[in-house]
């Protein structure tokens, strides 16, 4: 009957996109105190997250999802690849509310990022909002500050090769001799900030093992 199907952070909610996320928009830092803030309802900055409204901020799915491949030749040589990305998904960097929490994960790891541009002096313009052990005000809240652009485009494989001459093998019995250089996941171009772009269907990233990143080198004969 066109009511809204909430599973925080998400909602099912007719005229958008299935689960779209639903969460706090953050309004980021006061000047005069640190602290953190978000929008209520009215469109007004407070640093109560429970008087934070909550609205539609993006989708975990990607709205275009884009392979490029071809194998181009040229004499003895070849050159193949494969590019692979999405665009117009939103990402809930989950892991970053651990290692980014202004003091309320103290004594366990942070990033290197937790320590820059944090408030410390009254008018101040900072990222992020005055450390404090054990939190401030519940900054780590779940909002708009956490989610991020998911696109990227990625170099999924390349591969190099070059066919020898036969003819010098001839006496060998070899038919067929090939040199190759295979990379996998050289390149990644994307502005989300976490581990991977890459992510699994619900949209979050917490704590997720990186992408490896490989270069083969390989003969191939056949006789």
């Amino acid at each position: 009957d066109d009511q809204d199907i909430i599973t925080l952070p998400n909602i099912i909610r007719v005229g958008k996109p299935i689960n779209s996320w639903y969460t706090r928009q953050w309004a980021g830092v006061d000047p005069a105190n640190g602290d953190p803030l978000w929008f209520d309802k009215n469109g007004n900055k407070t640093n109560n997250a429970s008087l934070a409204d909550r609205r539609v901020l993006g989708t975990p799915y990607p709205k275009y999802t884009m392979g490029l491949g071809n194998t181009l030749n040229y004499q003895n040589f070849t050159l193949s690849f494969l590019f692979y990305g999405v665009t117009g998904n939103t990402i809930w960097n989950a892991a970053k509310q651990s290692y980014d929490a202004d003091g309320a994960g103290f004594g366990t790891n942070y990033s290197v990022d937790a320590g820059k541009n944090f408030w410390t002096t009254p008018g101040q313009i900072a990222n992020r909002p005055k450390p404090v052990i054990g939190g401030n005000n519940n900054s780590t809240a779940n909002s708009s500050r956490y989610y991020e652009d998911g696109s990227y485009l990625r170099l999924r494989n390349v591969t190099v090769s070059y066919n020898l001459p036969i003819s010098k093998f001839k006496k060998t019995g070899i038919s067929n001799a090939r040199v190759y250089i295979t990379g996998v996941n050289l390149i990644t171009i994307t502005k989300y900030t976490g581990v991977d772009p890459e992510v699994a269907v619900d949209g979050q990233e917490f704590y997720k093992y990186p992408v490896s990143k490989s270069i083969t080198f390989g003969l191939d004969v056949s006789f």
